[in-house]
């Protein structure tokens, strides 16, 4: 019913400006989205406005970089700890496949470079690392000691 609203509202002279489609059509999308468990608060329901669309919440991929980006130097956290940093602790091996990947990109594209070799597995391993695990030991072990 409601998306009849929508066409009938807007498309045949019914509403006087395009809020109204825009009220009807988020009314409808969040209630298509309430249905699956899912809400869109990115847009504003007000008759009298047109929807705003605010800034996109960060990525997961972004906090990992951001989360990883703060660890200082001498320290380490684990992956579950930047999973967890980033909004889901259960993405521990998903934080891996991110710094593996943002290390390419760094190298092909020029993007700032993070200190990934800083994030170690929770049973204190070093885990991965591009380089290899033995780099990967050499550069805290240089980091710790001065």
């Amino acid at each position: 019913m409601i998306k009849e609203n929508i066409w009938k509202n807007s498309l045949n002279g019914g509403s006087k400006n395009l809020s109204g489609f825009f009220y009807l059509f988020t009314q409808y999308i969040n209630s298509a989205g309430n249905s699956c468990g899912i809400f869109f608060p990115a847009v504003r329901n007000n008759r009298n406005s047109l929807p705003v669309v605010y800034d996109m919440e960060e990525t997961f991929t972004e906090k990992v970089i951001d989360a990883v980006s703060e660890i200082p130097v001498g320290k380490t956290i684990t992956y579950k700890e930047v999973a967890k940093r980033a909004g889901n602790e259960k993405a521990a091996r998903a934080v891996g496949n991110i710094l593996n990947r943002y290390y390419e990109d760094c190298l092909i594209t020029g993007k700032k470079r993070i200190p990934c070799h800083r994030v170690i597995r929770s049973d204190g391993k070093p885990g991965g690392y591009v380089k290899g695990e033995d780099e990967k030991r050499e550069l805290l072990q240089k980091e710790m000691t001065g």
